[in-house]
């Protein structure tokens, strides 16, 4: 009994010695291991234009970035103005939030709403060309436009076509501004006359024929 008594402390012991190595066992087997061959080196460097990942591994970092950067530029993607260009000053001389090196419309006007490519999608004057493609920028509201958002004028007369009462003035007449002659001095071609050039011819052929039924008249006499 004795013996049976001095042996209980001994196999207690031997149990909480049995539980301990076990909880150790458990802990190590699911502690995640660490592969050092994945570690920030300070030798990675990118090229320019070219993108440090690769099937979603940032080479020289661990394999699961927390931050994406699609064109290696050291810009975050959320922050880069040019997400698929490599710009690492983003550099934007416009102001439009939409970087030089990917702006397809670098000189947009300050304040101008912008799409995707830079490119305003405003039309101040509203003749169907956008600010940004128009080179006239103050045309009438009356005026057919070409492509580059300049009036055209058929005539030549200075008054743009669509603005023009009289879109066939002859070259070299002096128009008002509805685009007709001034004080309907307008001339058609070689025999024929508008305005009053033609009664003034009228009375000049009157007179001349006048004068010469009085001279047969005389010479009868």
């Amino acid at each position: 009994m004795r013996c049976c008594v001095g042996l209980m402390p001994l196999l207690a012991l031997a149990v909480l010695l049995a539980g301990a190595s076990q909880t150790e066992s458990a802990s190590s087997f699911n502690r995640p291991s660490v592969d050092s061959s994945y570690a920030v080196s300070d030798a990675a460097t990118v090229e320019p234009g070219m993108s440090p990942f690769c099937n979603g591994v940032q080479e020289g970092r661990s394999k699961s970035p927390l931050v994406a950067d699609v064109d290696g530029d050291a810009v975050q993607d959320d922050d880069d103005n040019c997400i698929t260009v490599y710009n690492p000053g983003q550099e934007d001389d416009d102001g439009d939030e939409v970087g030089d090196a990917c702006d397809e419309c670098p000189n947009t006007a300050p304040g101008d709403p912008v799409d995707g490519d830079g490119c305003s999608t405003v039309d101040d004057d509203g003749d169907g060309v956008l600010n940004d493609e128009d080179d006239c920028l103050d045309t009438p509201s009356c005026a057919d436009v070409g492509s580059d958002g300049c009036p055209l004028d058929g005539d030549d007369d200075g008054v743009p076509d669509g603005c023009d009462d009289c879109p066939d003035t002859p070259a070299g007449t002096a128009v008002d501004a509805s685009g007709c002659a001034v004080g309907g001095q307008e001339t058609q071609g070689c025999c024929g006359t508008t305005g009053p050039v033609a009664p003034l011819g009228l009375a000049a052929g009157l007179l001349l024929l006048g004068r010469s039924a009085g001279w047969r008249k005389l010479r009868r006499g």
